[in-house]
């Protein structure tokens, strides 16, 4: 007999045995008794069913090692694991007007079906060590979408996250590979998708340095980020590395305001990129800006020289030719493109005056008399050359970057809200503009990016939803285009425009929300070079984007 049937039947007559007393000793009083006793029995003869109807043994049977060896198992050292994901189907429709509308360029309208898989797993190792694995439908950086095409085809997998982390303490976390962004940050600067790959330190200064109750929470974030990995041993194919560093600080005026502010500057060793899958990559294999059918190279030559004849006091003469000075004129326009300029070279050190044995008649009339004349040697020579085009030598050169993103929250009639904004400023802004986009001018409006925008609700629970909309102005020298926002202007740079997006909450787990963007371009004048040649990196004079997302999480 089991254990519960055990205490059934202790409970049964425990209760009968005090009920004795209070009943009658009368034949209807037994008979009550026992029906009450018939009863019980029936409650546990049910009870004890149902118990074997769910209960298996294990020990002995062939079920024990099937259930054995479909049991999901923890390597040694592991001490838990999370399994997440997310779906999301997009409908997008964007429609992009170049700057310059020549042929083949022109309007481009398109409609697309789209989703996008990610599916992870965060796995704690002990005490102070973790990992995790993400993998997702995309291979480019700033997007894991597929479109649906080619016949029901499959889809690819890639790996999205791969990193371990060691923290050995609560102010100090390291962690090594491709990772989550570490960065408190907008999509003016990095596109939400973009996972770095490299080594992260997060050290919490509050928590090292300030009180358990202090208001302020400090963090100093560093990247030191492997963005492009050259060939080894070979000449030209060097690493680029990309450092950031960040300081967030938070102070929290009250439970439902606060305000942050992350200064933070970023930058990179000089190397030429290649294979890029972003929207609008700035890569080398793309972006060659070839040369027009016109002159680009036009150089002049012309030289002339004196003839002198000196008669002597008896009338003997002698002829000396004197080369005058020989000047060269080159106009270069380099590339096609770009600006020209004048180089003039004048050269009289490699000039020889030469005596010429002459045959002239003595002629004592003209004694003492010198007679000079000037002619031209060869006439002039023209050369005219054209260059085959330039390309950027180092992609990530000249980039220098101060950025200041922040925000103050709040609440508005109970409803969660924030203002926030973002700032960036390439420092080397003009350099970038001339060595690596080969522009004729150049504004210090063009290194500066900056955007402001408001934010009611947020969505966590089943009803929640919320509304955000901001405005954004991206000059042409001011950020990464490798990183920056692949839906906002479809990547472009020397851009203006606005986002607005509502989300709502069907579920936990279930949002849906509708996205649109609207940009222009925001200086007409920034053409050539890489502008609206080559990578074309500005070349949109009208670009939205319309977004309809259901997002399922797991």
């Amino acid at each position: 007999m089991n254990h519960l049937a055990s205490l059934l039947r202790a409970a049964a007559l425990a209760l009968i045995l005090n009920s004795i007393p209070a009943f009658a000793q009368s034949a209807a009083d037994f008979q009550i008794l026992e029906k009450q006793i018939a009863d019980l029995q029936a409650k546990v003869n049910k009870l004890q069913k149902e118990q074997a109807d769910s209960t298996v043994s294990y020990s002995g049977s062939a079920a024990a090692a099937e259930i054995q060896q479909n049991k999901i198992q923890l390597a040694a050292g592991v001490t838990a694991l999370k399994l997440y994901g997310d779906l999301r189907f997009r409908y997008q429709y964007d429609q992009f007007h170049p700057a310059l509308d020549v042929p083949p360029q022109v309007t481009d309208d398109r409609n697309r079906y789209r989703f996008r898989l990610r599916i992870g797993a965060d796995i704690l190792l002990g005490d102070q060590f973790f990992a995790g694995v993400t993998l997702a439908t995309g291979q480019a950086a700033d997007s894991n979408n597929q479109t649906y095409t080619e016949g029901y085809d499959n889809y690819s997998i890639y790996v999205d996250k791969a990193f371990a982390g060691w923290a050995p303490n609560d102010w100090f976390t390291l962690i090594l590979g491709k990772q989550a962004n570490p960065f408190y940050t907008t999509e003016l600067v990095w596109d939400p998708n973009i996972t770095p790959a490299g080594a992260v330190e997060v050290l919490d200064l509050s928590k090292a340095f300030l009180p358990d109750d202090s208001r302020l929470s400090l963090k100093l974030i560093s990247l030191q980020g492997a963005f492009e990995g050259g060939g080894s041993f070979s000449v030209g194919s060097d690493t680029s590395w990309q450092f950031v560093e960040q300081l967030k600080a938070t102070y929290n005026f009250t439970k439902d305001i606060s305000v942050t502010f992350a200064p933070g500057f970023m930058y990179y060793t000089a190397a030429s990129l290649s294979g890029l899958q972003n929207s609008l990559d700035f890569s080398k294999t793309s972006d060659a800006l070839t040369a027009p059918a016109g002159i680009q190279t036009t150089t002049t030559t012309v030289t002339t020289n004196t003839k002198t004849v000196k008669y002597s006091s008896t009338g003997v003469p002698t002829v000396t030719i004197t080369p005058v000075n020989t000047t060269t004129t080159t106009t270069i326009t380099e590339p096609a493109t770009g600006p020209s300029r004048t180089v003039t070279t004048t050269t009289t050190a490699n000039q020889t005056q030469v005596v010429v044995a002459t045959k002239l008649p003595t002629n004592k009339a003209l004694a003492n008399k010198t007679f000079v004349s000037t002619n031209t040697v060869g006439g002039g020579t023209t050369t005219v050359t054209s260059p085959t085009g330039e390309t950027p030598a180092e992609e990530t050169r000249n980039l220098a970057v101060i950025t200041a993103p922040g925000d103050v929250s709040f609440h508005i009639d109970g409803i969660a809200s924030k203002l926030y904004w973002d700032f960036a400023y390439n420092t080397e802004g003009g350099n970038r503009a001339t060595n690596e986009y080969f522009l004729s001018s150049h504004s210090s409006e063009d290194d500066f990016a900056w955007l402001a925008g408001l934010q009611l609700g947020s969505n966590i629970r089943a009803g929640d939803w919320s509304l955000s909309a901001d405005y954004r102005r991206i000059g042409m020298d001011s950020i990464d285009p490798n990183l920056n926002d692949s839906n906002f202007a479809l990547s472009s740079l020397n851009v203006q425009g606005t986002r607005v997006s509502v989300a709502y909450n069907f579920t936990d787990s279930l949002v849906g929300d509708v996205t649109y963007f609207h940009a222009w371009q925001l200086d007409s004048a920034i053409t050539g070079g890489e502008a609206t040649g080559g990578a074309a990196l500005a070349n949109a004079k009208k670009v939205d984007v319309l977004q309809v997302d259901l997002n399922l999480k797991f």
